[in-house]
C-alpha cells in the first residue's frame, strides 16, 4: 500500500511506477487498485518476491 506521500501528485506517483516497471522489469509493480482508510487514499501493489543477497545502501542507491 503506498499513499504516494512523497509525490506531488498521483499522475507523478503512477508514471515513477510506470518508469520502474520499464527499468526494472523483473521487479515491477502490478496496481491493483485503490483503496480508503481512514479518510487517506492508498494504491494497492503487488511486486514479486525478490530474493536479497546482500543489503543495500542509501548511497549506492543515490550514485545509481
Amino acid at each position: 500500500m503506498n499513499d504516494a506521500i512523497y509525490y506531488a501528485t498521483w499522475l507523478e506517483f503512477l508514471n515513477s511506477v510506470l518508469l520502474h516497471n520499464l527499468i526494472f522489469p523483473n521487479t515491477s509493480d502490478r496496481l491493483l487498485g485503490f483503496t480508503k482508510q481512514e479518510n487517506i487514499l492508498f494504491a494497492e501493489l503487488e511486486q514479486r518476491f525478490v530474493l536479497a543477497t546482500a543489503q543495500v545502501e542509501m548511497n549506492d542507491i543515490n550514485k545509481f
